[in-house]
């Protein structure tokens, strides 16, 4: 039965784009137009890419319309990678694409860029694998310029192997920032054991295996830290001033959100995203975010 399940959920995770690719992007992006309206012909940074979900056929195809893409990933050892980085301009993210230029190092410490620098910052799937979040966001605000924009994929619980695991109150998050929490860091550790679904994990064959993944996870960083709903995703937006301009919930398991680095005393009214009467409580596919409504 195990085998089965691992034969399943790895091929919902490929059904939309593998064999739906246009009634994907058509049909599960309300808001399509509006992210590539924020990246189209605009120079941006990528954090751990390059990603599937980017590409062109695939559920969130933006990678066509960039005109200039960096990268800034954690040199991972060639077992889990499959390819160790090089830094400088070799990050290919698209064929039809000049490459990028490809940064190594930590997404929590992005050194080697100004402030200011990009049009926007992007990420799927990389939140959380960062020990620290609230400091990635800092530096990943930093290096973006006023009026930016911010893109990110984040895995909601119901759809992953943490869907056992309860969602990370951002007080926790806020904590991490304020102790300095390092990527070291394996406080989650015992819950991950006792609470991941390796029956939804088609990377993780046995628990013996997650356990010695996990421990070594400072070099591998395939850990997840933390976890996510749609309402702390909003949350964390909103705690960074980010006035968020869409959000998407996708099968199987994506919360894709886009904010803007507000610029000057201009506010932010996220009111629409935020409290129980939020839209998208109505709509998500997700039944913990359905869950909260009225509650």
């Amino acid at each position: 039965m195990r085998k089965y399940l691992r034969i399943f959920f790895a091929l919902s995770k490929r059904a939309v784009t593998s064999l739906f690719p246009r009634l994907a992007v058509n049909r599960n992006i309300d808001n399509y137009g509006i992210y590539i309206s924020r990246l189209k012909n605009k120079n941006g940074l990528e954090i751990g890419g390059p990603s599937n979900i980017f590409r062109e056929n695939d559920i969130l195809p933006v990678y066509p319309f960039i005109a200039n893409l960096d990268d800034y990933s954690f040199n991972r050892p060639v077992e889990h990678r499959g390819r160790l980085l090089r830094e400088g301009f070799t990050y290919e993210y698209s064929k039809y694409k000049k490459k990028g230029y490809q940064y190594i190092g930590d997404a929590v410490d992005l050194a080697q860029i100004a402030d200011n620098t990009y049009d926007f910052v992007m990420g799927s799937h990389i939140s959380e694998h960062i020990a620290n979040l609230f400091k990635a966001f800092g530096e990943w605000l930093r290096v973006l310029k006023d009026g930016g924009a911010i893109l990110l994929v984040i895995p909601h619980k119901d759809g992953t192997f943490d869907h056992r695991r309860p969602v990370t109150p951002i007080g926790h998050l806020i904590e991490d920032y304020r102790n300095d929490t390092k990527e070291d860091n394996l406080s989650h550790l015992e819950e991950v054991l006792s609470l991941t679904d390796i029956d939804r994990d088609p990377f993780v064959p046995d628990i013996d295996f997650l356990i010695t993944r996990s421990k070594n996870n400072s070099s591998i960083r395939a850990m997840h830290h933390h976890v996510f709903d749609t309402s702390l995703v909003v949350s964390i937006f909103d705690y960074f001033k980010l006035q968020i301009l869409a959000l998407d919930q996708v099968m199987p398991h994506h919360i894709i959100i886009l904010g803007e680095k507000v610029s000057g005393k201009r506010s932010v009214d996220n009111s629409l995203f935020t409290g129980r009467n939020a839209a998208y409580r109505n709509t998500s596919p997700f039944p913990s975010d359905r869950l909260k409504h009225g509650a």
